[in-house]
């Protein structure tokens, strides 16, 4: 791997880490919940991550759902 895309990569998961820090730090909007917020954050890393292809497409798919959703108390996995 070349250092281009290798920073490339580190890019998306820089941003996954400071989206969840400034969604945990910034005051809430009126009518929005903390878990909303953190679901936009999450959404938004998942894009930038597609973007630079941080990871592949499905693993960073999984990687949201069962992992960053259920840390953050966006969604519950005991249905």
């Amino acid at each position: 791997m070349n250092n281009s895309n290798f920073l490339k990569s580190m890019s998306g998961i820089l941003f996954t880490i400071l989206a969840l820090i400034t969604a945990s730090l910034l005051p809430l909007p009126s009518g929005v919940e903390r878990t909303g917020w953190y679901a936009l954050a999450i959404f938004l890393s998942a894009i930038v991550m597609w973007i630079c292809e941080t990871l592949p497409m499905a693993v960073t798919a999984l990687t949201m759902i069962f992992i960053l959703m259920p840390v953050t108390g966006v969604m519950n996995l005991s249905a």
